[in-house]
This record gives structure tokens, C-alpha cells and sequence, in this order.
């Protein structure tokens, strides 16, 4: 917390018996601050573990079931199929998709490295666990 928000919260908080308004809440004092630090790690790790939890059961059809994808990976990441086979999609309007920068260069290197390994489209189906639960939180640690 920024030292501002902590000087807002303090000064809202009610002065106890003989205590001015800028001494700490009782539970900043009864709390040691590498237990605190301690909790608020493991708060940030259930957040993680519970947003690819729920990530896996939203996708689970798309990630467990062979031959099955998400409807815009036909658009979205066909071309990608081109890294294993270079045959695929040599047609003018693919090159020209691919030249538009509607892919970002990122986004074409990490899928070519990954189809050197895996198929480029479970790599994309599988990318939505490390994607999700990172912007959840990346999201809370904003919000908070």
C-alpha cells in the first residue's frame, strides 16, 4: 500500500483511549510484519492457483479432447500450422494477413519456437493457462 492510502485508512480510524489519531490500528501492531508479508504471498499464490484452477474447468472440453479447438483458432491461429508443414498456406492473402502486423512479430517467434516441440495449436489452447491466471493477477495487484 502506498504511504498515502495507509495515512487515509489511519486517520479515519477511530483514536483509542489516550492515543492520537496518527498512532497504528491494533492490527498493525499485534501483527509482526514478516507474518504479514508472509500472508500476503500466500494470498497472491491462492489467487494464482485458484484462477488456473477455474481456467481448467472452463477449457477443459478444448484442452482434454483430441481434434477439438476453440472456434477462433480457425481464424486466429491456422497459420500457424505453416511452421510444421511450410507447404500449408502459401496463398497471397495468408502472406498478406501474416504481413499486417495482425500478428505481432512476438507472437509469431513464440509460435514458431513452440511448434518445433508441441502442435502450435495445443500450444495455443494451453497457453491460456500461464496467460489467465497471470493477468488475474496482474489485475489484482492494480486493484490492490
Amino acid at each position: 500500500m502506498g504511504v498515502w492510502y495507509r495515512r487515509a485508512i489511519l486517520e479515519r480510524s477511530p483514536a483509542s483511549p489516550g492515543r492520537g489519531a496518527d498512532s497504528l490500528t491494533r492490527a498493525q501492531v499485534d501483527v509482526p510484519p514478516m507474518l504479514r508479508f508472509k500472508a500476503a504471498f500466500l494470498e497472491q499464490v491462492l489467487l494464482v492457483t485458484l484462477a488456473a484452477l477455474a481456467t481448467i474447468y472452463v477449457e477443459r472440453i478444448v484442452l482434454f479432447t483430441p481434434h477439438i479447438s476453440a472456434t477462433d483458432t480457425v481464424l486466429l491461429e491456422y497459420w500457424t500450422r505453416r511452421f510444421q508443414d511450410p507447404s500449408l498456406f502459401q496463398d497471397p492473402l495468408t502472406h498478406a494477413l501474416i504481413r499486417t502486423g495482425y500478428v505481432p512479430l512476438g507472437s509469431q517467434a513464440l509460435y514458431w519456437l513452440a511448434s518445433n516441440v508441441v502442435d502450435p495449436i495445443r500450444f495455443g489452447a494451453w497457453g491460456v493457462l500461464v496467460l489467465a491466471p497471470l493477468s488475474t493477477w496482474l489485475l489484482f495487484r492494480i486493484v490492490r
